[in-house]
Formats: structure tokens, C-alpha cells, sequence
């Protein structure tokens, strides 16, 4: 049996036939910095795959007559179908970045938006590629600026849009880009029907770093790891004056907890789970509105991440 397709099976460029490139390319203009690298989320899928993606962001170089950003990418999962361990890539992403900071990616054929770091509220675009034709769409809701590592940077809120309903709500950084969606973003809604996104892990570059979880950025693959956590619901998601937390743990929960963070990973909210199967109702007016990671940690630090959108 093969496993399901990963969400970067229909837009992969093979390693080898990329590199068009020209060594020394020096210091075009980049949206990402030097020796940055991301971890994502791999959504725990129905076919029973899970695990993380690693993207390493290699330099600029010459692809597609475009001095363009090249990003190296690996997938390390797990499939509960097989009980074995499964690796893809390395696989190439190349974006680029034009001079007013709008952001492009390679989608095959041709360059296609991908952020605009100098949009205002109210503008939109489909996500990149044509495989997602005219059903998705990225709109600003809003701008702004922030500070992280006692770096200024800029960033746009945006929700993102499948046949007009938003799928979910999310920031997009500078350096970092977006905290609930594959760096990939078009086609983060790919996994809508498994609930999952490709939530950002962590991330590092030469200068700064943002760790959102409390265990190591990898995930652990194995059966008994993909068991240990537990699962949980939220609904309704977005909430407005409620939001109920459905817990089911697979065994005695010990010290199995759960935490509310904002995109920055700062902790709003630390519950503890009394019983292996237990309901949460929380007053979500006590949250700005906004989008929210909700954490549950089991006692051996096994996690399990979830997004929430607070709406009010």
C-alpha cells in the first residue's frame, strides 16, 4: 500500500534539474535571513502518517531568470499503516523577492504571490499555483509592526479563505512567515479534511530564534509516540463567548496539561487535566481577538498542537 501523498507532492522541483544556479550571488534582496531554518507541524493524517517538515533556507541563487531565495526541504514521518519510519526529499522551494517586498514562489510554470509585506487591509490574493484555481484566497486583515528577538519586523494578519470560509486566521512575518500555515501556504489547505495546517514548530536564523513548543523542535516517530498524547476537540472554533476543550487521553493523565499561547508562544492560559476523558469550557472573551495555539502535553512531554480562532 503507498502512503498518502504529502502536501508537497504536487508541486516538488527535483534537486538535481534546479540547480541553474549561480554561486555567487551575494546580497540580493531576501524577505528570510541567512542560516534560517523552520519546523513545521506534519498533520496526523486519516491514513495514520505523522511527523514534521524541516526547511532550510540554502541562499539565493539564479533559478528561472530571477535572482530567487532557494529553501531545501525534508519530510520525516511516520505511518501507522506500516509501523516503519518514511523520509521525502530533499526536495527545492524558490521564491523571490521584489523590490517593494512582495514575495513570490516558483508554482512550476511561473512566479505567483505568495506574502505582501506591504499590503494594507482589505487586499487579497489566491493562493499560489494553479492547482488551487479561484477557490482559495489569502485576505489582510491587518498590518502592522513588532519586535521579536530585539528584531523590528513587519507583518500582516490575513485569514485564509477555501470557497469563502475561512479555514483559518494567521500572521505572516518577515523572516519567520506565517505561524499556522506551511511555509508552502498554498496548499496548507490541503489538509483541511485531516485538521491540520503545518502549525510552526520553531524557528532560527543566525540572529534571532523562536521556540513555540516545549519539547524538542523534532517530533519523535514511532507507534508508541503517536499513542501516548491523547487526543482533544475544540469547538466551537472560531469561538465568540465560549469555547469548549474535549480531552481524551489514553491512559491515567498524571501531569498532562493544557496551555493557551499566543503566536509568539507566550503563555495565556495553564489548565490541568484531572481525568483521562474530561470537558473544558473556557470564557473566551477573557482573549483578544486573534488566532491561539492550544497545547496538550502529556506526562513524559509528548505534545499535541491545535489552532484557535477567537472572534468577538
Amino acid at each position: 500500500m503507498t502512503r498518502k501523498p504529502t502536501y508537497l507532492d504536487l508541486v516538488r522541483v527535483p534537486l538535481a534539474a534546479s540547480f541553474l544556479l549561480c554561486a555567487a550571488l551575494g546580497t540580493a534582496q531576501s524577505w528570510c535571513a541567512p542560516g534560517a531554518r523552520w519546523y513545521h507541524e506534519y498533520p496526523y493524517t486519516s491514513s495514520g502518517d505523522h511527523g514534521y517538515v524541516e526547511t532550510t533556507y540554502t541562499g539565493h541563487v539564479l533559478f528561472a531568470d530571477s535572482v530567487c531565495e532557494a529553501f531545501t526541504i525534508m519530510e520525516h514521518g511516520w505511518s501507522d499503516q506500516t509501523n516503519t519510519p518514511w523520509q521525502g526529499g530533499p526536495f527545492l522551494l524558490h521564491t523571490y523577492t521584489a523590490p517593494d517586498g512582495s514575495v513570490y514562489s516558483w508554482d512550476g510554470s511561473a512566479f505567483d504571490t505568495l506574502f505582501h509585506f506591504t499590503a494594507v487591509p482589505g487586499d487579497h490574493w489566491r493562493f499560489p499555483t494553479s492547482w488551487s484555481e479561484e477557490v482559495t484566497r489569502i485576505t489582510v486583515t491587518d498590518t502592522g509592526h513588532t519586535t521579536l528577538g530585539g528584531i523590528p519586523l513587519r507583518y500582516i494578519a490575513i485569514e485564509a479563505t477555501l470557497e469563502d470560509i475561512v479555514f483559518v486566521a494567521d500572521t505572516i512575518f518577515e523572516r519567520i512567515g506565517p505561524i499556522q500555515l506551511f511555509l508552502d501556504v498554498q496548499l496548507s489547505h490541503y489538509w483541511l479534511i485531516d485538521g491540520g495546517y503545518g502549525a510552526l514548530r520553531c524557528y532560527a536564523d543566525e540572529d534571532m530564534e523562536l521556540i513555540r513548543v516545549a519539547g524538542p523542535c523534532e517530533i519523535a516517530l514511532g507507534l508508541e509516540e503517536a499513542r501516548k498524547v491523547g487526543t482533544f476537540a475544540i469547538y466551537p472554533n472560531p469561538a465568540s463567548t465560549f469555547v469548549v476543550l474535549e480531552v481524551d487521553l489514553p491512559a491515567e493523565p498524571k501531569n498532562a496539561t493544557i496551555v493557551i499561547q499566543d503566536i509568539t508562544g507566550r503563555v495565556l492560559k495553564q489548565l490541568i487535566v484531572a481525568s483521562e476523558q474530561q470537558q473544558l469550557v473556557l470564557d473566551s472573551r477573557e482573549f483578544a481577538p486573534g488566532t491561539y495555539n492550544v497545547v496538550l502535553t502529556n506526562h513524559d512531554s509528548t505534545q499535541l498542537t491545535k489552532n484557535l480562532v477567537i472572534r468577538q
